[in-house]
């Protein structure tokens, strides 16, 4: 399976109404990649009628908005190269990726049930339903497989190690189904495998790691 990498992205400041009223209104940068949007906030409020919703930023009529609008534009350009950076390193983009990575937030948020997730639903335009079908079952294997055998509805990434794949992996060869349907040949537990495996490469792309960190069976 080969996942698209390139990507489109914009960024354009804007005014949130909110639902009480007040005399300033605050700035959000809204962020498009692949036509799906997130919105940041700039930490900033604004007078309405002193914004140009056009351009997306503040009416130059004095220093004060002018430093306002240099503000702006420093802070756009911290998205635009962390974009940049995502995608010299060939990461995969996605506005969940990306936040995670302008933030910095901690890598152990990687989980396995976000990863299927990710895969199953963002990637599905781009896979054959009769494709998507086979990794959704593969999904609840894995699901009942945390449930059944790990007593958990997650793992993080950074938890899964060889003996948390072969214990899959017998686990789908004893796996004896509670409506009359046959067991799982080996071809059949060979094909869920490697969906396994096909979707731990794309959490590679989505963490930028170049292995997965396997933990040593204790």
């Amino acid at each position: 399976m080969n996942e698209t990498i390139t990507t489109s992205f914009s960024v354009i400041f804007h005014l949130r109404i909110e639902r009480e009223k007040h005399d300033l209104l605050p700035i959000y940068a809204r962020i498009t990649i692949n036509g799906k949007r997130i919105e940041l906030s700039s930490k900033q409020m604004m007078n309405p009628n002193h914004w140009n919703e056009k351009r997306g930023i503040a009416k130059p009529i004095n220093d004060d908005y002018r430093r306002l609008n240099n503000y702006l534009e420093q802070l756009k350009s911290s998205y635009v190269a962390c974009y940049r950076e995502m995608s010299l390193q060939k990461k995969m983009i996605t506005t969940e990726t990306f936040k995670r990575e302008y933030f910095g937030t901690n890598e152990d948020e990687y989980t396995l049930c976000k990863l299927m997730n990710y895969h199953n639903i963002d990637m599905k335009e781009s896979i054959s339903w009769g494709t998507m079908k086979n990794y959704f079952t593969t999904q609840k294997y894995l699901e009942r497989f945390l449930k059944e055998k790990k007593q958990a509805v997650d793992i993080g990434l950074n938890e899964i190690n060889y003996k948390f794949v072969t214990d899959f992996e017998y686990y789908l060869k004893t796996y004896k189904p509670k409506n009359h349907q046959k067991r799982l040949g080996n071809n059949g537990v060979m094909k869920h495998m490697e969906r396994f495996r096909k979707m731990i490469n794309v959490a590679l792309k989505m963490s930028g790691w170049k292995e997965i960190r396997l933990k040593p069976i204790s």
